[in-house]
């Protein structure tokens, strides 16, 4: 299933507070103490991915970078490529088919929902090849660095220390989409 991402929906995270267990979270992250609709505030701010640069300049989102890290838990992600007006999508997925982990970032609201963003960082080389609308790519945790992004007491410095563009696609396979 390629969930939409202009609906409100739900998708699993791992959580810097709750290591052992799944959680579900709207996926475009909301200021914690935002008390209007998801829709409304997606509108002016499409919250759903936002980029490492970002991260460490706004505000709102910087508190949560340092201390409301998590792992978003995907099968695979769509990337598109503009030619001569024809837009194509490629699902990039692993070659297995398991999941793997994306890294994110979540806050709260004030009735308990958990909403949350998936954190881009500038495309591989290797991805150019099936994307030119956008340079930035999610940021996938290596299956040796889940415990560590998901430490509440790194630091800011060693914290982009451990996260590093993905650039090793040999175990993943890339399908033009055709729906």
């Amino acid at each position: 299933m390629v969930f939409d991402g202009f609906n409100e929906i739900v998708i699993p995270i791992i959580t810097i507070e709750n290591r052992k267990y799944i959680q579900q979270a709207i996926w475009g992250i909301l200021p914690e103490n935002y008390d209007g609709e998801w829709n409304d505030f997606q509108k002016i701010v499409n919250t759903q991915f936002i980029s490492l640069k970002k991260l460490k300049k706004h505000l709102i989102f910087k508190e949560s970078l340092l201390k409301r890290r998590c792992l978003v838990i995907v099968t695979g992600f769509v990337t598109a490529y503009l030619k001569e007006g024809e837009l194509k999508r490629f699902l990039i997925q692993q070659k297995n088919r398991m999941p793997f982990y994306l890294a994110g970032i979540y806050n709260v609201t004030d009735d308990g929902f958990s909403t949350c963003s998936i954190i881009t960082t500038k495309k591989s080389h290797f991805l150019s090849e099936y994307q030119n609308i956008t340079s930035l790519m999610p940021i996938k945790i290596e299956d040796n660095k889940q415990e560590k992004w998901l430490n509440p007491d790194l630091s800011e410095r060693e914290l982009m220390k451990a996260i590093k563009p993905f650039d090793d696609f040999s175990d993943f396979e890339i399908k033009e989409m055709t729906e």
